[in-house]
């Protein structure tokens, strides 16, 4: 969906011509519910930190290597979902010489990037990154349903957006607080899992490579 998606944007000129660097993301389970990927994403154990380490001081300068890219934070990106979105933000907030945008989709803030967020927020306005934020699950118009029958088994956590919008909502409120410029959506009744993710992947992607007042890119 990312590349369909990508490419009729493009086509239509909403958005620039990225070059986008898919990672695959391990899926090996260290225990029962534990998955590598959990603690590479968090930023709070070594692992999370020698991931971010990988992707800014490896990972980055091959790219920059390999092909024309305008090297400037300013004009770097990370997106991820659930932790993946976690890892996005964090990307922008622990290494700013490296990337200046992220789109956090359903992301799993936690309390201490929250606290400081709280406490030292008011740098992003500086920065002036691209922030955009959206989360799924329960409103009061529409609920999160158990089962739907196009995902059959991979149906994912169908009740955690709901759970991880209080978070979402404490870091759109401290961003407000600080000034911060950013996207949000809210996918109601939307579920916690790659479909989900999909049928509103234009939004980040406008968000990060388009123009904010939505025109077509001449």
């Amino acid at each position: 969906k990312l590349r369909e998606t990508l490419e009729n944007l493009i086509a239509g000129g909403f958005i620039e011509k990225p070059i986008v660097v898919t990672i695959d993301n391990d899926s090996t389970e260290l225990l029962p519910m534990l998955r590598r990927r959990h603690l590479e994403y968090s930023g709070e154990t070594w692992l999370g930190e020698r991931f971010l380490q990988f992707l800014c001081d490896e990972l980055k300068p091959c790219i920059d290597r390999e092909f024309r890219t305008l090297p400037a934070a300013e004009h770097t990106s990370v997106m991820g979902s659930s932790m993946g979105g976690l890892c996005a933000f964090r990307a922008v907030w622990d290494r700013p010489d490296t990337f200046g945008n992220c789109a956090c989709l359903s992301p799993v803030f936690q309390a201490p990037l929250l606290a400081d967020v709280a406490l030292n927020g008011r740098r992003l306005k500086d920065l002036a990154p691209k922030m955009y934020l959206d989360i799924g699950g329960d409103s009061e118009e529409s609920k999160v349903p158990m089962f739907v029958w196009e995902e059959g088994v991979h149906a994912g956590y169908w009740w955690l957006d709901s759970q991880l919008q209080p978070g979402v909502e404490t870091m759109r409120r401290l961003l407000e607080w600080h000034n911060v410029q950013h996207d949000f959506f809210f996918a109601q009744g939307s579920r916690h899992n790659e479909r989900a993710w999909a049928q509103r992947i234009d939004r980040p992607l406008r968000a990060l490579f388009g123009k904010r007042n939505g025109q077509k890119i001449a």
